[in-house]
C-alpha cells in the first residue's frame, strides 16, 4: 500500500512477553503500517509468531550503538520510524536513520519501572512514549498521567500496558501534525535501581493492601448536594466554595446534581444510592427558596447503575443523558410526562459521565471509558455529530488524552469571556477529589487540546471535606456535590448488601429511617 508507514521494532530477544506480542501485533495488523523488520539484540529462544517479519540478529556496544552491519541494513530499509522495546538505551547514528526517529517507552529505561513511585508512595505517575535524541535527551510523543495501584505492582504494570499498547499506531497516524514534533525536548538519563528496591515495593504493597481492605470492609462514602451564591467569576478565582447543603445531614448519598428551570420551578436531578439496593438510581427535587419541597425517587432506574443525569434543553425540549456504562450505550431520554428513551447516541462503548455540548455548529460528547485496569477516570474520549439525532463518530485521536487529573467530566460546560470551559474531575489522589476547569484551546474532528484554568477543592472544615466532583449551572444558579468518607464497624453490615441486594421496589416502599446529624 503506497501510503503505508514503514516501521521496525527492536527487541532484546525471544521469547517475547505477552505485552510485547500485543504491541507488535497491533503494529502488524494496522493497515496503515508495514512492519518491515524485527531487530533482535540477544536471542534467548525461538520466535513463534514473528515469522511474517524478517528477524535480524544484532549486537550492541556498551555505549548503546548497533553493530555496523545492522546499521547498514536499517539505512538500506529506510524506515519511517522504529520502536525500541529493548531495555538498552540506544545511541548513535541509529537515532537519525528513520524519518521520524526511534521511539521507546520511558519506563523501559528504568531497571525497575516505577520504583520511585512505590518508594515515595505517590498516588499518580506519568507514562511517556518518547522519541530518543542524542545526549540523553528525549522528545515526548504521547504522555499520560495515571493513578498508581500501590497495592499491587503487577496490577499497576498491567494497567500501564493496557493504556500504552496501541500508542505507536496512534502516533504514527498523526505524524504530519506539526505540533507533535515541536514538543520541548527533555533530559532523561537512564536510571539504574538496586535489586533491593523490590523490598520497597513489597512494603508499599502490604501497607496499601491493608488500606484497601480497611476501606472495602469499613469505609463508606457519603455524598450530598448543595448550592453556592458565588458568581462564575468568583468560582474561577477561588478554589473553595461557600456551599449551602440542601439537606443538612452527613449520612446521605446524593451526587452528580444537575440544575434546570421547569417553568417557574427550579429542579435538581441527581444520582441517589441506597446501600440496600447497591446500584444508583435517578432522583429529582423541586426547590422553593433554596429548600427542597418535593422529592421524586427513581425517575430513571433499571437493573444496572444509573448516575450523572446530564440535562440539556434543545429547541425548547428537555433531554437527559444518564450515565449507564454497564449497558455500553449512551442513551438520550426526553421528558414527556416522564423520561422516555428516544435515541441511542453511542452503542458498544462503555461511556462514563457523558457530557454533551454544541460548539462551532457541531454536537460533541465528552466521556471517559470504563475498563478493567484503567478504571473510569483517565481516558478521555470525544464523539461528534452534525445533528443531535444523527450519526455519531469517534474523534480521530481517541482517547484524546489520558490524565487522572483532568479527564473525567464533572458537570456542565460553560462559556466565560467567549471561551468554552469543561469541568473535569481530579482523581489523581482520590475519586472525585477536586474539580478542574479546563479551557478548550482546540476542538475539531482531528484535533483537541485543553488547559487547566482554575481549580475547585473541598473545604477541609466543611461537613463534606473529602471530595467535590460535579458543578452544574443554569440561569445563574449553581449546584455542586461533596464527599464525606467515614470508617466504622457498622458500615461492614452495609457492605454485605453487595452480595444480596434488596430489589429497588422494596427499597422505595420502605425508606430508611435515618438518624439525623444536624450541622
Amino acid at each position: 500500500m503506497r501510503n503505508q508507514r514503514k516501521a521496525g521494532v527492536i527487541i532484546d530477544g525471544f521469547p517475547l512477553t505477552e505485552w510485547e506480542k500485543q504491541v507488535i501485533r497491533s503494529i502488524r495488523n494496522d493497515s496503515r503500517i508495514e512492519l518491515i523488520f524485527l531487530i533482535c539484540l540477544g536471542r534467548k529462544g525461538e520466535s513463534s509468531s514473528e515469522e511474517e517479519t524478517e528477524v535480524i540478529d544484532a549486537s550492541i556496544t556498551h555505549d548503546g550503538e548497533l553493530d555496523s552491519a545492522t546499521s547498514a541494513y536499517v539505512r538500506e530499509q529506510s524506515p519511517d520510524w522504529i520502536l525500541s522495546l529493548s531495555r538498552v538505551r540506544l545511541r548513535g547514528e541509529i537515532l537519525d536513520m528513520p524519518t521520524w526517529g526511534v521511539w521507546t517507552y520511558r519506563h523501559y529505561g528504568e531497571t525497575i519501572p516505577f520504583l520511585k513511585n512505590f518508594r515515595e508512595r505517590s498516588s499518580s505517575t506519568s507514562v511517556c512514549l518518547d522519541r530518543l535524541k542524542h545526549n540523553d535527551m528525549v522528545q515526548p510523543l504521547r504522555e499520560a498521567c495515571i493513578s498508581v495501584r500501590l497495592d499491587s505492582y503487577r496490577t499497576h504494570m498491567k494497567k500501564v500496558e493496557s493504556i500504552t499498547s496501541d500508542w505507536p499506531i496512534l502516533v504514527s497516524a498523526h505524524l504530519e501534525d506539526e505540533t507533535l514534533m515541536r514538543q520541548e525536548e527533555q533530559y532523561v538519563p537512564k536510571e539504574y535501581s538496586l535489586l533491593k528496591g523490590k523490598g520497597d515495593i513489597r512494603r508499599t504493597e502490604m501497607i496499601h493492601r491493608w488500606k484497601r481492605l480497611r476501606r472495602k470492609l469499613f469505609g463508606y462514602e457519603f455524598w450530598n448536594v448543595g448550592t453556592t451564591t458565588m458568581s462564575l467569576k468568583e468560582i474561577m478565582e477561588h478554589k473553595n466554595l461557600n456551599i449551602h447543603w440542601f439537606k443538612q445531614r452527613s449520612d446521605l448519598y446524593y451526587a452528580d446534581p444537575f440544575v434546570y428551570r421547569d417553568g417557574e420551578q427550579w429542579k435538581i436531578i441527581m444520582e441517589e444510592v441506597d446501600y440496600r439496593s447497591v446500584k444508583g438510581f435517578i432522583t429529582e427535587w423541586i426547590l422553593r427558596n433554596n429548600e427542597v419541597i418535593q422529592e421524586e425517587k427513581a425517575v430513571l432506574s433499571g437493573g444496572s447503575h444509573f448516575s450523572y443525569p446530564y440535562i440539556l434543553y434543545v429547541d425548547g425540549e428537555l433531554y437527559c443523558i444518564p450515565e449507564n456504562s454497564e449497558t455500553e450505550k449512551v442513551v438520550l431520554y426526553q421528558y414527556r410526562d416522564g423520561w422516555k428513551a428516544v435515541k441511542t447516541l453511542i452503542d458498544h462503548f462503555p461511556a462514563v459521565d457523558s457530557t454533551l455540548v454544541k460548539y462551532q455548529g457541531k454536537w460533541w460528547i465528552f466521556c471517559t471509558r470504563a475498563s478493567v485496569y484503567n478504571g473510569d477516570n483517565e481516558e478521555l474520549h470525544i464523539f461528534y455529530a452534525e445533528d443531535l439525532f444523527g450519526e455519531w463518530s469517534p474523534h480521530a485521536r481517541n482517547p484524546v488524552k489520558v490524565d487522572a487529573r483532568s479527564s473525567r467530566p464533572a458537570g456542565t460546560p460553560f462559556y466565560h469571556n467567549g471561551e468554552l470551559y469543561r469541568p473535569a474531575q481530579d482523581c489523581s489522589h482520590t475519586y472525585g477529589g477536586a474539580i478542574v476547569l479546563n479551557r478548550i484551546r482546540h476542538l475539531s474532528e482531528t484535533k483537541f487540546s485543553e488547559e487547566i484554568a482554575a481549580r475547585i477543592e473541598p473545604d477541609p472544615s466543611d461537613l463534606y471535606p473529602d471530595g467535590i466532583h460535579t458543578l452544574s449551572m443554569a440561569d445563574g444558579m449553581v449546584v455542586v456535590d461533596g464527599k464525606r468518607t467515614e470508617y466504622h464497624l457498622k458500615h461492614f453490615l452495609k457492605k454485605a448488601y453487595c452480595y444480596r441486594p434488596v430489589p429497588l421496589e422494596k427499597v422505595l416502599a420502605k425508606p430508611l429511617k435515618k438518624k439525623s446529624r444536624i450541622v
